[in-house]
């Protein structure tokens, strides 16, 4: 595993999800978010101090929707925010 995703504990869009997929075994969060979404705004403390109690464990991703349609429907995502829980390697 890279020293740079040792220090990864938060991050956004689809490059970073692939590099972890491939590089990590840890745990991803994928959080879906959508632009002035007020729901996706109060769940960002919640999974930010999830992934800072178990640093190393899991590593959350933040995907916007608009920035990136094709990825969301891949992953069946119909709203924001939508959360999903993926293993390392690609899926």
């Amino acid at each position: 595993m890279s020293d740079t995703l040792n220090q990864i504990s938060s991050a956004e869009g689809r490059n970073s999800l692939k590099q972890l997929q491939q590089e990590s075994e840890a745990l991803i969060l994928v959080k879906f978010v959508a632009p002035h979404c007020p729901s996706c705004q109060t769940l960002t403390p919640v999974l930010e101090q999830l992934v800072t109690d178990h640093i190393g464990k899991i590593h959350l991703v933040v995907i916007d929707m608009t920035e990136e349609p094709e990825l969301a429907v891949e992953l069946g995502v119909r709203s924001a925010p939508t959360v999903i829980l993926l293993k390392g390697r690609p899926f």
